[in-house]
């Protein structure tokens, strides 16, 4: 019999190599596999404006969604939006999500799917890996604050029972709580501290004359349309700034981060993170005149009004608008934020007005005149429209004081 040639052997042996390499990859783990798809995916940051780069190239999704009618309060699919937050130190693998944006900062992970299905089953998967209390899915927030109305016609003669003839206001209400007055103290006393205001809202129309040299364009942000550019295309944002701005001297200055869209709408994601970036910023004041419905469990921002807290930044919270208990309205409930409801030119609470144990404080909430949408102005009812009252008296407290904390500028405010 011959013997094999040493070509022949030299064949065979790269033949079996060669076999040997494909065995080694046919044997990787499924966890291997799984890590580096995780790999893949995968982008940290401790900026929530890339969350919001993510949002805004699906918010076609958004528009599906309510066209489709579905909501917070009313769902045909809850799982239409197709994205996933989930609170957790570490994921191992991907849950079929397309993208995953871990916010290390909050350890907060947000998964974008590509289908409906997709997204129902890894919400299955990670309530069973991490609780139902560390997993939230991303769907439409209908604003319950948001839904004012245009405000009936008023007596302008109210201005004259304040007996103060001093800045000539266009809320009733600036001119109410004596912030005309302090408006000109202030304007002309030298004090020169700035303080910022943060509105979380619809956004801000800069057109009207009262935002000029008002507005921090440097730190405010578009989270629906991820872009620096300012713009207000429902108006309520405008008009929450113009009473801060109507209230307010000079040196006290806004800070627009637009989370709703024209029709007053936005989702857990947007909201969470254009406040995340609020709180980032480090500013005087947050304005909250928003909420929504907690029928038990909402906390989605809880760690963020927390960090806010702890820097001594005053979170003003909208009651709500529903005429019933603000235990049903969030983040209105929360125990570390102001929580204004409304009250009308007679002094007493707004018919429509959120009330109970949770409200610090009424404000002038009924035909608030203010700057809006194209440069003019509006009158509007809502607790949306009490609220920067008490953001622009928090502004006060804070432009005098040193360094005070929440505690401090609400038994402040309480002396008054």
């Amino acid at each position: 019999e011959q013997a094999p040639t040493e070509e022949a052997t030299e064949t065979t042996e790269e033949s079996d190599r060669e076999e040997d390499e494909t065995t080694e990859e046919v044997t990787e783990t499924p966890e291997e596999t799984e890590e580096a798809d995780l790999k893949d995916v995968l982008v940290e940051t401790n900026d929530p404006r890339d969350i919001s780069e993510l949002v805004a190239d699906n918010w076609d999704d958004v528009e599906k969604a309510e066209n489709s009618e579905s909501s917070v309060s009313g769902t045909d699919n809850e799982f239409e939006l197709k994205r996933i937050v989930l609170e957790a130190d570490e994921i191992t693998e991907t849950y079929g999500a397309t993208d995953i944006i871990h916010y290390g900062e909050y350890d907060e992970y947000v998964f974008q799917f590509e289908t409906v299905e997709d997204t129902e089953i890894a919400y299955g998967e990670l309530v069973e890996d991490f609780g139902s209390d560390y997993v939230f899915n991303d769907q439409i927030v209908s604003s319950l604050d948001m839904a004012d109305f245009e405000g009936a016609d008023y007596d302008r003669n109210i201005v004259a029972d304040c007996q103060i003839q001093s800045y000539s206001a266009r809320s009733w209400g600036v001119t109410y709580m004596g912030m005309n007055y302090l408006k000109d103290q202030y304007s002309g006393s030298g004090i020169t501290k700035t303080v910022k205001v943060a509105v979380v809202d619809s956004g801000l129309d800069t057109r009207n004359s009262i935002f000029n040299g008002r507005v921090d364009t440097s730190n405010s942000y578009d989270f629906i349309k991820n872009s620096s550019r300012l713009i207000d295309e429902n108006g309520h944002g405008t008009h929450v700034a113009g009473t801060i701005c109507d209230a307010t001297p000079g040196n006290v200055k806004v800070i627009s981060c637009r989370a709703f869209d024209y029709r007053g709408k936005a989702t857990y994601v947007t909201l969470l993170s254009a406040f995340q970036y609020a709180v980032n910023k480090k500013p005087d004041v947050i304005n909250c005149s928003f909420g929504c419905q907690d029928n038990g469990g909402t906390n989605f921002l809880d760690a963020a009004i927390q960090k806010a807290y702890n820097n001594k930044t005053v979170v003003c919270v909208a009651a709500g608008n529903e005429n019933r208990s603000t235990s049903y309205s969030y983040p209105a409930n929360n125990k570390n934020v102001i929580t204004v409801s409304s009250i009308g030119k007679s002094g007493y609470i707004s018919y429509f007005s959120n009330y109970g144990t949770h409200v610090d404080f009424c404000a002038p909430g009924e035909a608030v005149v203010a700057a809006y949408k194209g440069g003019g102005t509006k009158a509007l009812d809502g607790t949306s429209m009490a609220t920067p009252h008490i953001s622009a008296a928090c502004a006060y407290v804070k432009m005098v004081k040193n360094a005070p904390s929440v505690s401090d500028v609400k038994d402040t405010l309480k002396k008054y």
